[in-house]
C-alpha cells in the first residue's frame, strides 16, 4: 500500500530538523537512524490503521472522495472470500448504481435480497430501478413491502412502487390509484404527492395538480420538486408571474435544480420584451 502523503511529510519535516542541529558527521549518523525509525514507525501504523478498517469501511471512505471504481474493486476482493455476503452485496449493488451501470446494481442487490437481505433500503431501491425500466418485476418488490399487518410501516412504499410502474407503462388508471393508497398508508409521504401531481399535470388537469402541490407543502415546504411543478402548471395556466415565483423558490432551496432555471430564464426573457 502507499505510504501516506501526511507521514512522508512528516518524517521529512523531522528529518530537516534534525539536520539543523546535528552538524558532525557523527550526529548525521544519528539523523538517518531516526529518520528511518519514523518512516519505519510510520509504516507500522498505516500497516495498523489498514487492519483495523474493513472492507465495507474502506469502500465508504473511497466512494466518499468519488473513488467509485477503488470502492468496487475492494468489495469485489471481499466478495470472492464471501461470495454470500449480503450486506457486502447491497453496497456494491449501490456503488454500481451511483457509477451508473445499472446492470450490475440490479444483480448485485437482486443477490443480496435472494440471500435473505430484506432491508427495506434494498427492496425499494431495486424495486424502483426495475419500476423506471418498466420492468413487471418490480411488482414483486412492491408486494414484498406490502402487508396486512405491517409492524415496519412500509406500506405505502410499496404503493409508490407500483404507481411508479403502472405510470410509467402508461396504465394512468391504476397508477393513480396507486399513490392515493400510498398516501392513505402514510399522508407525509410527498413523493407520492409530486408523483400524482404529475400524472395530473401529464392529464392536463393542471388545477388539481396545483391544489395536491399545495398540500405537499403544508406538510413540507422544503421540498423544491414541489415548487417546480407548481411552476409547470403554471405555464400551461399561462400564469407567468406564478410560475417565475415557483422557480424562484425551487432554485432557492435547490440552486442547482437544471430545468428549473433554463424555464425562469425563459419566462423572464418573455416578460422582459
Amino acid at each position: 500500500m502507499a505510504f501516506p502523503k501526511h507521514a512522508l511529510q512528516l518524517a521529512l519535516a523531522l528529518l530537516m530538523t534534525f539536520q539543523v542541529a546535528c552538524k558532525d558527521e557523527k550526529g548525521a549518523g544519528n539523523k538517518n537512524e531516526v529518520g528511518n525509525e519514523k518512516n519505519t514507525q510510520a509504516s507500522s501504523n498505516e500497516t495498523s490503521q489498514n487492519k483495523q478498517i474493513n472492507p465495507s469501511q474502506l469502500a465508504e471512505e473511497y466512494a466518499s472522495k468519488g473513488k467509485i471504481n477503488d470502492a468496487i474493486q475492494v468489495l469485489s476482493g471481499e466478495l470472492k472470500k464471501s461470495p454470500k455476503e449480503q450486506a457486502i452485496l447491497y453496497q456494491l449493488g449501490d456503488l454500481y448504481l451511483q457509477q451508473g451501470d445499472t446492470t450490475m446494481a440490479i444483480r448485485s442487490i437482486q443477490q443480496s435480497i435472494d440471500l435473505g437481505n430484506t432491508d427495506t433500503d434494498a427492496i425499494m431501491k431495486l424495486g424502483y430501478i426495475l419500476a423506471n425500466q418498466n420492468d413487471a418485476n418490480s411488482l414483486n418488490y412492491a408486494n414484498l413491502l406490502i402487508h396486512e399487518t405491517n409492524t415496519d410501516n412500509t406500506n405505502h412504499l410499496g404503493y409508490f412502487l407500483r404507481g411508479i410502474y403502472f405510470a410509467n407503462i402508461g396504465n394512468r388508471k391504476e397508477a393513480m390509484l396507486s399513490f392515493d393508497k400510498s398516501i392513505i398508508e402514510n399522508y407525509r409521504f410527498i413523493d407520492a404527492y409530486i408523483e400524482k401531481a404529475i400524472l395530473l399535470y401529464d392529464n392536463k388537469e393542471f388545477k388539481k395538480s396545483i391544489k395536491l402541490l399545495q398540500k405537499g407543502i403544508e406538510i413540507d415546504k422544503f421540498q423544491a420538486d414541489i415548487y417546480y411543478w407548481i411552476g409547470r402548471n403554471n405555464e400551461k395556466l399561462k400564469d407567468i408571474e406564478e410560475s417565475i415565483y415557483a422557480y424562484e423558490q425551487t432554485l432557492a432551496l435547490a440552486p442547482e435544480f437544471a430545468n428549473a432555471k433554463f424555464r425562469l430564464d425563459s419566462l423572464n426573457k418573455i416578460k422582459n420584451k
